[in-house]
């Protein structure tokens, strides 16, 4: 077993293991914005024994979605298409052509839920008019919701109803595999339509700028009847960083004591030189001006 301290080393060592270490961090925090237009076309029967419909749409929709620093999140996200039969084979039971029938749907979904590392997930109510075989849109409530689970930066498995890679109204329902890092966001799986054929789909979206995001959606079905096409443009925008606590004055850290300057060395004084009396003893000799005198 490697030492943590050699393995830590290790990991510095190797090339790139910077950026895989941010690569595998957490889910960043911030607010999501994001806007998409599709278009594309879907096969259905209309009706119990009806024909075979084929219908053309264009849709959009919008996405706004919040992460806290905790890993809470809040998302709201909406989408309308509209949609036109534009050939209509007859059944054996019934010879009435629909070329022409128009169909305007409508979703609006909003979650709640929670984001880590390791997976996330965010559930709620999803209102609207929805397909239906029968009149092709029924109003209603369904549940919405998403789920993933892997490691953040690598990959992940993603089940999803009504929301994200599903909230387009072609695509009610998906399973796949997926990337998300902070500057690529990817998808691969298979999702229920709002016709007959079920379908692939795939999505990317890349950090080109500062929180500017651009994407793209493909959906191919398993009949030349079904595919669709979509762009998306999004912002992100990071959390503000936590504001720092101001400490009380009682516990403010009081300002350095300067240290008092070490004394200078004493400089020693000569002692000063004390010159002794000299006594002359007399020695007999005269001094000057003695020898002059009787």
């Amino acid at each position: 077993m490697i030492p943590a301290n050699r393995f830590r080393r290790l990991r510095r060592l190797l090339p790139g293991s910077a950026l895989l270490t941010l690569a595998l961090g957490a889910p960043p925090s911030g607010t999501e914005l994001q806007v998409g237009a599709e278009t594309g076309a879907y096969h259905y029967v209309g009706g119990c024994d009806g024909p075979h419909n084929y219908e053309s749409y264009v849709a959009m929709q919008i996405r706004a979605r919040h992460r806290t620093r905790d890993g809470w999140v809040v998302a709201g996200e909406g989408a309308g298409q509209l949609s036109r039969v534009t050939d209509s084979a007859a059944s054996p039971s019934s010879s009435a052509s629909q070329v022409g029938l128009r169909h305007e749907l409508s979703v609006l979904a909003l979650r709640v839920g929670y984001e880590g590392r390791y997976g996330g997930f965010e559930v709620g109510p999803a209102a609207g008019y929805f397909p239906s075989q029968g009149s092709r849109s029924h109003g209603g409530v369904l549940p919405s919701f998403k789920l993933w689970l892997g490691r953040y930066g690598a990959v992940h498995a993603w089940g999803a109803f009504l929301a994200d890679q599903t909230i387009s109204l072609n695509r009610l329902a998906g399973a796949g595999l997926g990337h998300h890092s902070e500057r690529v966001k990817a998808s691969l799986g298979v999702a229920i339509s709002a016709g007959n054929d079920a379908s692939v789909i795939a999505d990317a979206d890349v950090a080109v700028a500062q929180n500017l995001w651009l994407g793209v959606g493909a959906q191919i079905g398993e009949t030349r009847h079904t595919w669709g096409g979509m762009l998306r443009v999004g912002f992100f925008f990071d959390a503000p960083a936590a504001p720092a606590v101001a400490r009380p004055a009682s516990e403010a850290t009081p300002p350095p004591v300067a240290a008092p300057p070490p004394p200078s060395p004493a400089v020693e004084q000569p002692e000063p030189v004390v010159t002794p009396d000299v006594q002359v003893a007399d020695a007999g000799v005269p001094l000057p001006g003695e020898r002059d005198k009787p």
